[in-house]
C-alpha cells in the first residue's frame, strides 16, 4: 500500500522540480505516518478497553518511556521514507540486517545474547535467500532508499531492545498486568507519543507544500499499526534476539509478495 502511493507522490507530472518534490516527500511521509501512529493509538486503546477496563489512560501514559517513544518515531519516519524512495523488496532486503543488530546492541546495552553457530548460520541462510530473490532486479536503487531502510533497521532494533527490558519492568504499576496487556499497552504509548512528536514536524513541512497534497487511502494508513501491534505482543513473549529472527523469515515472504 505504502509503495502504490509512493508511486503517485512521485510522479513527475504532479511536481516538476525535483527540490519541490524532495521536501513534498518529505512532508507528505510525515503527514501519513503521523496519521498511521495515531490510528494505532485509537485501536490499541480500543483494545485495552476491551481487555482490562481497570487499565486508564493515566496508566498508559504514566509508564512512557521518552527514548523509545523518539526511536519509535524515527523508526516509522524513516521506513516509510525508504518505501517513498526504493521498492518494497529492496527496503525489506536491508532491513535483514536487523537480527545482527539486534544481536550486537543486545550485547552493548545489556550484555545479552549469545552470537552461537546455530544463530549466526539462521540469520546468513535468511539473508542469503532474500539477496537471491533480489537478483532478479535489474533496476538500480536510489540512495535515499537505502539511507533510510538502514537508519529504519538501527533505529527499530535499538526500540526492540530497549522495549524488552521496558516491558520487564516490575513497577507497583504493572506488575498485575498480563504480558499481553503489557504490550498492548506499550503500543498504544508509543503510538501516542511519536504521533504527536510526527505530527509536529508534520504541520511545519505540510504548510509549506500544501498545493501539491496527495490524499492517500485508509489501507495506507491502517497496515502499518496492524502490524507494529502484533509485532510488540510478539515481543512481549520472546526475546528481542528471537523477534528479529522471527521477523527475517516473515521478510523473505514479504519480499516474494512485492516482487509479485
Amino acid at each position: 500500500s505504502m509503495q502504490h502511493y509512493a508511486e503517485k507522490v512521485n510522479d513527475p507530472t504532479h511536481m516538476s522540480s525535483a527540490y519541490i518534490r524532495f521536501f513534498s516527500t518529505m512532508a507528505l511521509t510525515g503527514v501519513v505516518t503521523c496519521l498511521q501512529l495515531l490510528l494505532g493509538a485509537l485501536i490499541g486503546r480500543i483494545l485495552l478497553l476491551g481487555m482490562n477496563k481497570s487499565i486508564s489512560w493515566h496508566h498508559i501514559t504514566s509508564t512512557h518511556s521518552a527514548p523509545l517513544s523518539g526511536l519509535h518515531a524515527l523508526g516509522s519516519i524513516a521506513t516509510n521514507l525508504g518505501f517513498m524512495y526504493g521498492k518494497a523488496s529492496l527496503v525489506q532486503v536491508i532491513k535483514l540486517l536487523e537480527p545482527f543488530e539486534t544481536l550486537l546492541l543486545s550485547q552493548i546495552f545489556f550484555r545479552e545474547g549469545k552470537c552461537t553457530i546455530g544463530i549466526v548460520s539462521s540469520m546468513l541462510v535468511v539473508v542469503g535467500a532474500a539477496m537471491s530473490l533480489m537478483k532478479l532486479q535489474s533496476t538500480p536503487p536510489h540512495p535515499l532508499s537505502i539511507l533510510f531502510a538502514i537508519l529504519s533497521g538501527l533505529t527499530l532494533s535499538c526500540r526492540n531492545v530497549l522495549q524488552r527490558k521496558h516491558h520487564n519492568d516490575d513497577s507497583p504499576i504493572v506488575q498485575n498486568w498480563s504480558k499481553l496487556e503489557k504490550s498492548v499497552v506499550q503500543f498504544t504509548q508509543l503510538s501516542f507519543f511519536s504521533g504527536l512528536w510526527t505530527g509536529g514536524v508534520a504541520i511545519v513541512l505540510y504548510l509549506a507544500v500544501q498545493p501539491y497534497f496527495v490524499p492517500c487511502d485508509f489501507q495506507v494508513l491502517l497496515w502499518h499499526p496492524l502490524y507494529n501491534i502484533f509485532s510488540m505482543i510478539t515481543l512481549g513473549f520472546c526475546s528481542a534476539l528471537t523477534h528479529s529472527l522471527l521477523n527475517a523469515g516473515k521478510r523473505v515472504f514479504a519480499i516474494t509478495m512485492a516482487m509479485l
